[in-house]
C-alpha cells in the first residue's frame, strides 16, 4: 500500500450530504470519498469526487463483494479519503487486516476492535468476521487457537424465556435443578467470558465499563417505566467513552435486551427484565 499511508476516515453517508460537509472534508484534505454499497449520491461536495461501489448481493445483511472491491480501491489511494456506506466498515477492516503490524492483526477481534474504537457504530456480523478471518489467514498472521473477541461482539438477541433445545443438545428433564438453573447460568457464563476478554484487551477501561454497565442495568430495574433509563444516547460522552467503545460491553447490553436505534441503544418496553437480573 506504499510506505506513506494516507489517512482513511470512516463515516456515514451524511458526511457527504450534510450542509458544511465540503468545508470539513477540505480541512481533512479529503479529495476522494468511497461509497460502499450505499445509494448513489449524485451531487458530490465541492472539490471531492465520490467513487460509488455498487451494491452486490448481501449475505446475512453484509455486502462482502462490495467491501472487497472497495478495499482494492482503498489500497490504490495516495491521499486521505473518506469511506462510507453499509459495507464501509468491512472494507476498512479488510484493509487493516492487510496493513496492520502482525501483532495487531493476530485475530479478528483485534482488527474489528481497532475499527470500533474509532467508529463505535461499526458492526461486524459472522459473515463479515469470516471475511476478515480469511484475509488474516491469507496473510498468515492469524494466531492459532485464539478465541476471537469479535465473535463475542456479534449482535445477540435477548435470551428466550424457554429456548427450544437444539438438535445437537439434550434438554434437562423438566423440573430438574439443571432445567431451573440453565437459563440463568448461560447468560452469566457468557458475560463472564466477555468481561475476561475486555479485561485482557483493556485492563484500565474494563473496571470503568463494568461499573457503568451495572449502574445502567440497576437504574432500569429500579425504575422500569422511566424511558430515560432505557435509552443510552450515542452522543453522550460518558456512554461513548465508557461503554460504546467496548464491543464486549455492547454485547452484554444486547444480551440484556438493548437494541440499536440509530446511534442509541434502547431497551424496548417488551424486553424481559429477568434478562437484566441474570446478567447482574
Amino acid at each position: 500500500w506504499g510506505k506513506a499511508r494516507p489517512a482513511v476516515y470512516l463515516g456515514a453517508e451524511r458526511c457527504l450530504t450534510d450542509p458544511g460537509s465540503a468545508k470539513v472534508l477540505r480541512e481533512l484534505r479529503v479529495r476522494t470519498a468511497i461509497n460502499v454499497g450505499g445509494e448513489q449520491i449524485k451531487k458530490a461536495p465541492a472539490r471531492c469526487r465520490i467513487v460509488w461501489v455498487k451494491p452486490s448481493q448481501a449475505v446475512q445483511g453484509v455486502d462482502v463483494v462490495a467491501a472487497k472491491a472497495a478495499m482494492e480501491k482503498l489500497r490504490r489511494q495516495s491521499s486521505p479519503c473518506l469511506v462510507c456506506g453499509p459495507a464501509g466498515a468491512l472494507a476498512v477492516a479488510l484493509l487493516l487486516a492487510e496493513v496492520l503490524p502482525a501483532k495487531s492483526a493476530e485475530s479478528v477481534g483485534l482488527v474489528t476492535s481497532f475499527v470500533q474504537l474509532r467508529y463505535p457504530g461499526a458492526e461486524f456480523c459472522p459473515t463479515a468476521q469470516a471475511a476478515i478471518s480469511a484475509s488474516l489467514e491469507g496473510r498468515g498472521t492469524l494466531a492459532p487457537n485464539v478465541v476471537q473477541p469479535a465473535e463475542e461482539a456479534r449482535p445477540v438477541p435477548p435470551p428466550a424465556v424457554d429456548p427450544p433445545p437444539s438438535a445437537s443438545s439434550v434438554a434437562p428433564a423438566a423440573g430438574s435443578a439443571s432445567a431451573r438453573n440453565s437459563g440463568h447460568e448461560q447468560p452469566r457464563t457468557r458475560v463472564a467470558e466477555l468481561w475476561a476478554s475486555l479485561k485482557k484487551r483493556d485492563p484500565r477501561g474494563a473496571p470503568v465499563a463494568m461499573k457503568t454497565l451495572e449502574v445502567v442495568l440497576n437504574n432500569v430495574l429500579k425504575r422500569p417505566s422511566d424511558q430515560k433509563f432505557r435509552r443510552l444516547q450515542g452522543h453522550n460522552a460518558r456512554v461513548q467513552q465508557e461503554l460504546l467503545v467496548h464491543p464486549e460491553a455492547v454485547t452484554i447490553l444486547r444480551l440484556a435486551g438493548f437494541v440499536r436505534d440509530g446511534d442509541d441503544l434502547v431497551l424496548p418496553p417488551a424486553a424481559p427484565l429477568q434478562a437484566l437480573r441474570d446478567i447482574l
